[in-house]
């Protein structure tokens, strides 16, 4: 009656365990944002990296790109439709997504932007232009400066400077308009941006380009989705007001030049990739899962030939994987899609627990057998699952410390969905089983495992050879046996990334490599700061060794700086008096610039130019992507970016490896001096391939360390278990042994080995323990084997429950390995075949064959 009421109790805790955990995941928020991979403590550096990367202005950019088909290597594209066609749709779509709130900006290379920029810049000239200076308004500088205008007004410039020349005759617009599209060099077709190929053999179609700037932080994944659907939804109006019925993801052959149908939406940038990456990783999760829950309840149901046995050999897996979700989404209050993909692994094991009991009741079903003999079987049965559990639960617990939060939370998911597995095993299917369950035997697959179980000692000298050829590959790779790139952990294809970084070049946004950081605790400090940077290397540019820099102060001077510039414009009466000694001379008339003085007097006792007043135009733009202010910090971050030489530049390489770092710290030393605090609270230069390279290298080591020390404590607890060094041996050789050749074979076959190549490792000693363990379980019972016929039935019996076992595990595995995501794919090939190994070296260095087996 007691256990009764104790089977009771366990179903119903367990039922109740559930509903909460579904009820948890309902309400959990899921993620995609590949920053929770990256260390909670940092370097300086790295951290001013991370949250560029998290909140930073360019994760809120998308790149927008309106082929226009007629690609030839794209045969079913047709001809490509005309400029005119195609600035018609760049023209109605941005016109779109300009009245959308979601948007702060759309730049498409309209007048509507290129309007507001002129205007911006000429009604601020004066406080915008760094030639202002009292020099230049002195008799010498204004002669020098009408000399410049009159040259200007014979050049292509004369067309902007000729109409404003009365009010401008020191051509400042023309000064600034240069300044700021240096190195944005986008021809106009039609009033629009228009890319062409360079050539007529280039691969790429002519292409429209827009900079769309969304509203919602980069990390609000769910609000940069819905940011892309307005751009898709935009360019489908576009097309359809065009007279085509063409969808965005798809197009069709052109009839004519005229035709839009040959037109495709090409989209880019961090939001882009953000959603894409989440998107992938929920439906290859799901499309995994479902794959291999399939293949394994079919492999299974034609095992137990039972939808009974079937239904309940799978309730510790799924109770396992939402009871992991569920205290994931509890403890980190977001449950990562890498996270929710790694609990398809659970598949893999946690379906094992019910095989093993299964079988175990099979043999001696429930009023049978029910002696001595029975107990001591039964418990030493589940202290080898206890055991199996224990060392799988050590090895993910170094995950959890090892500072990062993607991997605290594999590590929580896999302890937590393990150990609920196995509980729900030993408590509540017990409970769930009918008087008399038993799956079908299968006496014959019995008999033959164990002949060649048997015969597998023969093996041990070919495998350790093998095992040495292993350990030479390794050895040979060992400057490259792990991978230092942080791209490798990315789900953004390589396509997709050279996408991106056409489109940046085109837009003349540039990947750089090296920027400079600037921490203020206010705006004006930042942008001080920022000043002073563009100061420090201003030697550096004029060697040659640097091409520029672009630092929000290009686009909103520090107000400090206005007011000098204010202050180096003349009063009226004197700059009247060196205006008209400058004009003797030269062909001009001093009756047609009183508007210039009126401008001039108007600026230097004005206001200065504030971030409200940039708004609607791409000096807009420009500051909101190098200055940011951060609310949890109350800081202000300024970027100043360096730009390489263009004869040295490569796509995606940013600065050339041979520009002199030594020197730019040299130039910025001299600001972190004590005459310098009050502009800038940090100012750091940062090489962004190294700090990432050298990110990854740390969380990368940290991760090995901690699962060395894992492997360590596992060492630990077997000893203390088992009790014997040959015992512990036969344990530990076939784990290590099947890790060795699946890194060497993926070093050798698929290049360096990534993080989650070293979570699959892991995984390979987490699953291949409760095989060698079980091989070690006879001498643990201690059974006189020739004389006992149960013994030579139980042995054949548990090597058909392992190998059944380690098949669910490769399928589970297995199907990984067919994903596109890094991740899934790199756990999928190094579990599925080290799980195999794992089972077979196992039977190959187990006890000699009299004490492990009884054939008949």
């Amino acid at each position: 009656m007691k256990s009764r009421t104790m089977r009771r109790f366990a179903v119903a805790l367990w039922l109740a365990v559930l509903v909460v955990a579904i009820i948890v995941i309902a309400r959990a928020r899921f993620t995609a944002d590949l920053s929770a991979f990256l260390p909670s403590k940092p370097t300086r550096e790295q951290a001013l990296l991370i949250d560029q990367l998290r909140e930073g202005p360019a994760s809120h950019l998308i790149l927008i790109a309106i082929d226009g088909g007629g690609d030839v290597n794209r045969q079913a594209r047709g001809q490509p439709i005309s400029d005119a066609a195609l600035a018609a749709l760049s023209r109605k779509t941005a016109a779109v997504l300009r009245a959308d709130p979601r948007f702060l900006s759309i730049n498409n290379g309209e007048t509507t932007t290129a309007t507001r920029d002129r205007e911006l810049l000429f009604n601020h000239r004066y406080l915008l232009s760094d030639r202002v200076t009292p020099e230049r308004f002195t008799v010498g500088g204004l002669h020098d400066a009408l000399n410049e205008s009159l040259d200007l007004l014979s050049s292509s410039a004369g067309l902007m400077l000729q109409p404003l020349i009365s009010r401008d005759p020191t051509a400042e617009l023309v000064h600034l308009v240069d300044t700021l599209t240096a190195g944005r060099d986008l021809p106009l077709v039609d009033g629009v941006w228009i890319a062409r190929p360079a050539s007529l053999d280039a691969k790429q179609a002519p292409h429209a380009l827009l900079l769309a700037e969304t509203r919602a932080a980069g990390s609000d994944i769910d609000a940069q989705e819905s940011a892309i659907g307005a751009v898709r939804s935009a360019f489908d109006a576009a097309t359809r007001e065009a007279g085509s019925n063409a969808e965005s993801k798809t197009s069709a052959i052109a009839d004519a030049s005229t035709s839009t149908s040959a037109a495709r939406l090409i989209l880019s940038g961090p939001p882009v990739f953000a959603v894409d990456a989440r998107n992938t990783i929920e439906r290859e999760a799901t499309r995994l899962s479902l794959i291999g829950a399939t293949l394994v309840a079919l492999l299974l149901g034609s095992v137990y030939r039972s939808a009974r046995a079937l239904v309940l050999g799978l309730l510790p897996m799924i109770s396992g994987a939402l009871c992991g979700l569920a205290v994931v989404a509890a403890g980190f209050g977001v449950i990562h899609g890498i996270t929710l993909g790694f609990g398809v692994t659970l598949i893999g094991e946690a379906v094992d627990y019910a095989i093993y009991l299964f079988v175990q009741r099979s043999r001696r079903p429930e009023g049978e057998n029910s002696g001595a003999n029975s107990a001591a079987d039964s418990s030493h049965f589940w202290a080898t699952i206890a055991l199996g559990v224990a060392t799988s639960v050590i090895g993910f617990a170094a995950l959890i410390f090892s500072g990062f939060q993607g991997l605290a939370q594999i590590g929580i998911l896999s302890i937590v969905g393990l150990v609920v597995a196995a509980s729900v095993t030993r408590w509540v299917l017990p409970a769930l089983m009918p008087a008399g369950f038993a799956v079908r035997s299968m006496p014959r697959l019995g008999a033959a495992l164990a002949a060649a179980t048997a015969r597998a000692a023969s093996l041990r000298w070919p495998l350790l050879a093998l095992a040495v050829g292993a350990c030479l590959v390794l050895f040979i790779h060992r400057d490259r046996i792990w991978s230092d790139d942080l791209a490798s952990l990315s789900p953004v294809a390589k396509s997709d990334q050279a996408t991106d970084a056409r489109l940046r070049s085109e837009l003349g946004a540039p990947d750089v490599r090296d920027v400079v950081v600037v921490v203020a605790l206010d705006q004006e400090s930042a942008l001080r700061g920022s000043e002073r940077v563009v100061e420090a290397l201003a030697p550096l540019i004029a060697d040659g060794s640097l091409a520029g820099v672009d630092a929000p102060s290009r686009y909103l001077p520090s107000q400090a700086t206005q007011r000098v510039r204010q202050a180096a414009l003349p009063d009226d009466a004197t700059l009247r008096a060196n205006f008209a000694k400058a004009l003797e001379g030269l062909p001009f008339s001093k009756a047609h610039f009183d508007t210039f003085f009126e401008d001039v007097i108007r600026e230097k006792s004005g206001p200065p130019v504030t971030r409200t007043d940039l708004e609607g135009s791409s000096l807009a733009i420009g500051t909101r992507a190098l200055l940011s202010h951060h609310e949890a910090d109350r800081q202000w971050t300024a970027l100043v970016a360096l730009r390489s030489p263009p004869a040295q530049t490569g796509v995606g390489d940013g600065m050339p490896h041979d520009v002199p770092r030594a020197r730019i710290a040299a130039a910025l030393a001299p600001l972190h001096t004590a005459a310098n605090v009050d502009a800038a609270i940090e100012t750091r230069a940062i090489d962004i391939k190294t700090e990432t390279q050298q990110l990854y290298a740390g969380y990368l080591s940290e991760a090995i360390r901690m699962a060395g020390l894992g492997a360590l404590a596992i060492v630990v607890l077997l000893a203390s278990v088992l009790r014997n060094a040959m015992r512990l041996a036969r344990v530990l050789v076939p784990l290590v042994l099947a890790v060795v050749l699946v890194a060497a074979a993926q070093v050798a076959l698929a290049g360096p080995l990534t993080l989650f190549h070293l979570v699959g490792l892991l995984l390979i000693v987490a699953v291949g323990s409760n095989y060698a363990l079980f091989f070690d379980r006879r001498t643990l019972i201690e059974r006189p084997v020739e004389t006992n016929t149960d013994g030579a039935s139980d042995d054949r019996a548990l090597l058909t429950s392992l190998v059944v076992a380690n098949l669910t595990a490769v399928i589970g595995f297995g199907v990984l390995g067919w994903s596109s995501l890094p991740v899934l794919h790199a756990i999928g090939t190094t579990v599925a075949p080290g799980a195999f190994l794992a089972l077979l070296l196992s039977a190959v260095f187990a006890a000699k064959k009299r004490e492990l087996l009884s054939l008949p």
